[in-house]
């Protein structure tokens, strides 16, 4: 819950205000850092994370490496779902998975 809470918060950090095709197309550093894919969505949590270095920002300080991993692992994947370019990619996936398995235990569901 708080990973998903976090990814809230933090997925527009630090946005230049321009898009993605707007990088894009202009060969921005970002587009170049981030090779074309998920370019402001990358930044946004990557400058979080980078941020969260110092020790009075890191948030996760005090949780156990495993969770710690686990948390930084689904905030990314959140983070990077919020690119609209793939929102019908994660739609189409997540209706496949809906047919096929009712289960949704799997990690990869659960990212869905």
């Amino acid at each position: 819950l708080f990973a998903g809470l976090f990814a809230a918060a933090i997925h527009d950090f630090d946005h230049p205000g321009v898009n993605n095709s707007f990088h894009i197309r202009t060969q921005t550093y970002y587009a170049t850092l981030y090779n074309d894919r998920s370019v402001l969505e990358n930044h946004h949590v990557a400058s979080v994370f980078e941020l969260m270095k110092i020790p009075k920002f890191n948030l996760f300080a005090g949780i156990p490496e495993e969770t710690r991993n686990h948390m930084r692992e689904t905030i990314i994947e959140l983070v990077l779902a919020t690119d609209m370019a793939m929102h019908s990619k994660f739609v189409t996936s997540w209706k496949r998975r809906l047919q096929e398995d009712h289960n949704l235990e799997k990690k990869e569901d659960k990212i869905l």
